[in-house]
């Protein structure tokens, strides 16, 4: 019989997991008999690479590619999430007994889910990978340390119920799921060195397969693009991860376009057609932001400096521009932001305005659905006039259930601000610019006990509220006006060392998600990241320090 869903699908999950999410480790035997070169060298990437990427389309909507192996240094110092990640799999397995097929995978498995082990079974613990969509159909292309191995593996598994039987497409045997309760299905497959993992519409099963496999031609590749050099030079990107997601492309897919392969595909997912008046509205405007790219700019064993770029039009750049407002409370380039800290820098009136000349564009009027996703009455004025805010959470008191940290407000004219959303407040302790109060002296009777440990101060447009231990230091220094500026959107950071400390008993679970939760708090030290409008479009930012031990 063909293969199960349960040891399909948990095959399929478990060696993507632990090969591609986490590297195990970084060796790779270079004896391996490699597979003749058939596509033109990509620039900046090996024969490999590009190879891999010769079997995707051009006008793919979406691919992730792992051109390069991950550095060894790096792959060693994530060795704790490594061997969680494999150890919670191979416990999860151990619990599925019910299914043969599931049990032959589990015991095949056992006490091989470590780099040794994997490698023993034919995998190549620090591959290359490319995941791809054909049309809306994903395919996944990862490279194998020999593929005989991992055919025998895949066979003993098939066999486990006394039956087998394995499809052959081009001389490469290929497992596919034999539920067909469900309208979609999806295969293993083992082509020379590589695994081939994709979900399909059953309906296009025979003419999608062959190509998923690479064994029939698909149109001009990926490979014979220069988008991918022209990203990386443009986004500063290194060859581990990358990422392209086309959103202008996927609009046209489910709008019915495409080759009649891609027009199947997406008529088998059962996926609707925007309604003809929303069509263009909706077309035009993701041609002004159509496409999206991620990546890594740095990983070494200190740093992980991760990307995720959406390209917009000037028109849109502008827009964005428009709005940003000083991060207020907060100094560019500050690394003392306490246990978790958040700024936001936007000009709420400037946002409000924005949307509402989105709203009244022609384009968008004509999709009643689109518009209708707009505001249509105005946030109230004190709403309207802040210009940014920022939390810091310096400390936690464990004891008392208590935070220390500090509170800050944008607005352009702070006293008047506070007329107009407290009345009764006192303003006088507040004349004075940079100086602390206490803010039982200004809020009176309006708030509960924890007022005697609060303090606030304004600067010349900010406001500020602290509490715990510091707070009258911290209120007057962060209402300064030396406010983080420039295009920064939104800014955060998490101190995972501290928060790490602030647990009493590190716990054991038997849950994946507990165990790699840990492996994550004892690898990194810092998570920060920014979101700025940069020369592209929006650029995400986040930058994990690594425990320096």
């Amino acid at each position: 019989m063909r293969v199960s869903p349960w040891a399909h699908w948990s095959f399929a999950v478990v060696v993507a997991t632990a090969v591609t999410t986490v590297a195990c480790d970084a060796h790779r035997d270079d004896r391996r008999t490699r597979a003749p070169e058939v596509a033109p060298r990509v620039a900046g990437l090996d024969a490999e690479a590009s190879q891999m990427l010769a079997h995707v389309p051009v006008d793919t909507p979406y691919v992730w590619l792992n051109a390069e192996p991950l550095p060894d240094a790096y792959v060693e110092r994530l060795a704790g999430l490594r061997d969680a990640t494999l150890s919670g799999w191979a416990r999860a397995l151990d619990e599925r007994t019910d299914d043969p097929e599931l049990a032959a995978l589990a015991a095949e498995l056992r006490g091989r889910m470590n780099p040794a082990g994997l490698r023993a079974l034919g995998f190549a613990t620090n591959p290359r990978w490319v995941l791809y969509g054909l049309g809306l159909a994903p395919v996944l292309r990862l490279e194998l340390d020999d593929g005989h191995r991992v055919a025998r593996l895949l066979e003993t598994i098939d066999a486990a119920d006394g039956t087998s039987e394995v499809r052959t497409i081009a001389g490469h045997p290929v497992w596919t799921t034999s539920d067909r309760s469900h309208g979609f299905a999806g295969a293993v497959a083992i082509v020379d060195d590589a695994l081939v993992v994709t979900i399909y519409p059953r309906a296009v099963e025979a003419e999608l397969l062959p190509i998923a496999l690479g064994v029939a031609s698909t149109r001009r590749s990926f490979a014979r693009s220069d988008a991918l050099r022209v990203a990386r030079r443009a986004h500063r990107l290194l060859p581990h991860g990358l990422a392209m997601l086309d959103l202008a492309r996927i609009v046209e897919l489910v709008a019915g376009e495409g080759d009649a392969l891609e027009r199947a595909v997406t008529r088998a997912w059962g996926i609707d057609v925007p309604q003809s008046t929303c069509a263009p509205a909706l077309r035009q405007w993701i041609a002004r932001a159509p496409r999206l790219w991620a990546g890594l700019r740095e990983i070494d064993t200190r740093t992980i400096v991760a990307t995720t770029i959406w390209e917009l039009d000037d028109g849109l750049r502008d827009d964005l521009r428009g709005i940003v407002a000083p991060v207020p409370g907060q100094r560019r380039g500050d690394r003392d932001l306490g246990l978790a800290s958040l700024g936001v820098g936007v000009d709420v009136g400037a946002a409000v305005a924005m949307l509402e000349r989105w709203r009244d564009d022609d384009r968008l009027a004509a999709c009643e659905d689109l518009a209708r996703g707009l505001p249509d009455d105005p946030p109230p004025t004190w709403v309207t006039d802040l210009r940014g805010a920022s939390a810091v959470l310096h400390d936690w008191d464990a004891a008392r259930g208590r935070p220390s940290g500090v509170v800050v407000l944008g607005m352009d004219d702070p006293l008047a601000w506070l007329r107009t959303t407290t009345p009764s407040a006192a303003l006088g302790p507040l004349r004075r610019r940079g100086h602390a109060a206490p803010l039982a002296e200004v809020a009176g009777n309006a708030g509960g006990s924890w007022l005697g440990e609060a303090w606030v101060a304004r600067g010349r447009r900010a406001l500020g509220l602290a509490a715990g231990d510091g707070a009258r230091r911290s209120v007057a220094r962060a209402v300064d006006d030396s406010s983080r500026d420039g295009d920064t959107l939104v800014t955060w950071s998490l101190d995972l060392a501290g928060l790490r400390a602030l647990v009493p008993e590190r716990r054991t679970r038997d849950d994946l998600e507990w165990v790699q939760a840990w492996a994550v708090l004892d690898a990194a030290r810092r998570v920060r990241g920014t979101l700025e409008i940069g020369a592209s479009g929006l650029e995400l930012e986040t930058i994990v320090d690594l425990d320096r031990r």
